[in-house]
């Protein structure tokens, strides 16, 4: 043979090619069987969160963000901040700071014409709190409107509070905790 390869080293290369193409199918099994075993517990997690997760949303609504809304818009600054906010929260922001940065945002941009599209989504935490996500809008008489993310969580009581804020407005972004 011109190519320098007898018919029976010809028959071994096939032969040799045959059986690494079988190993590698078994690998390729294995691994995928490896693979599924790997995101069982991985899509367990993902369910049991989302059954963890509070659906509605009227509880920490009426229980939490209304009357928190209607202290602040009435200057009840100190009730707002002790009825309706975690200890973490608190530990985060003094009564003092909290109660400066409520009159420090009415000075700067007047009162308040309007909250907008309230929007809550459900949240649970692997080994922590669950509770909601909310958003909301706000638009005031002189200054700039401000988009406001906040974060309920549900006591062991079940009541809710507010846990964490953070205010974006039109050119900056806190993405940092920050009374509102």
């Amino acid at each position: 043979m011109a190519s320098g390869i007898s018919p029976t080293g010809l028959a071994r290369s096939r032969q040799a090619r045959h059986h690494g193409c079988m190993a590698a199918v078994e690998v390729s099994r294995r691994t995928k069987l490896l693979i599924l075993l790997a995101f069982v517990p991985v899509f367990g997690l993902f369910i049991w969160g989302a059954l963890r997760a509070p659906i509605d949303s009227t509880a920490a609504r009426k229980g939490c963000l209304e009357p928190y809304f209607a202290a602040i818009d009435a200057g009840r600054y100190d009730e707002a901040y002790a009825r309706h906010t975690t200890e973490a929260y608190r530990a985060r922001f003094s009564a003092d700071a909290f109660r400066g940065a409520m009159e420090r945002r009415l000075r700067e941009r007047g009162t308040l014409v309007a909250r907008e599209d309230l929007l809550l989504n459900g949240f649970a935490e692997l080994a922590g709190p669950v509770g909601f996500y909310a958003q909301a809008w706000f638009r005031y008489e002189h200054g700039p409107s401000a988009h406001v993310q906040y974060r309920l969580v549900r006591g062991k009581d079940g009541t809710y509070r507010i846990d964490w804020s953070s205010e974006q407005t039109a050119g900056r972004s806190t993405l940092t905790p920050a009374p509102f």
